[in-house]
């Protein structure tokens, strides 16, 4: 999984006057397509209960005018940092159904790096944290198949219902491809 930063100086200096932010990176994953990312902090949580709906609609706006293809534009993650957010704020702002999906994180450093990025985004979006979760004392079995996992990345997984089947088979026949070229 390799999360590219997106966003340019000029509109991550617009978005930092315009919203009272101290931190804010915007990236894509490369997860069956590109899926955009975004993580803010605003200054303090008054800035982000008055702010975030508006950040909202400004990143989901810059975001459309960035990627092209359909998957990105309806997988957009936007993480609101904050250690002092209240159960409504979060509520609120997760449970907001326009343009993206938002989650309050509360548990991060103080100065958010590419290792906290990462982790963000393994425990929200690709789930590769899951054996965190579900290791105990014995190993469950459960493994990444890099064949597998190479297949479903190479294709973009379709929005319409009716293009699904060709994308099943698409993935089966990478598959099937590799196998034959291991033998």
């Amino acid at each position: 999984m390799l999360y590219k930063e997106i966003i340019n100086a000029e509109l991550k200096q617009l978005i930092i006057e315009q919203f009272s932010v101290t931190f804010i990176t915007m990236g894509s994953v490369n997860y069956g397509g590109e899926i955009l990312v975004v993580f803010v902090e605003f200054e303090d949580v008054n800035n982000l209960a008055k702010n975030w709906k508006d950040f909202n609609s400004f990143i989901s706006t810059k975001a459309f005018s960035i990627e092209k293809s359909d998957f990105s534009k309806w997988n957009l993650y936007i993480f609101y940092l904050s250690k002092e957010a209240d159960k409504g704020l979060k509520y609120e702002i997760g449970n907001n159904k326009f343009s993206s999906r938002k989650i309050v994180v509360e548990d991060y450093p103080n100065e958010p790096d590419n290792d906290f990025v990462t982790d963000i985004i393994k425990t929200y979006i690709t789930n590769e944290d899951i054996l965190k979760v579900v290791k105990g004392d014995e190993d469950t079995g459960i493994t990444r198949n890099p064949i597998i996992e190479n297949a479903l990345n190479k294709f973009e997984f379709p929005l319409k219902k009716s293009d699904q089947a060709e994308y099943s088979k698409s993935v089966l026949k990478q598959i099937e491809k590799t196998l034959k070229d291991e033998i």
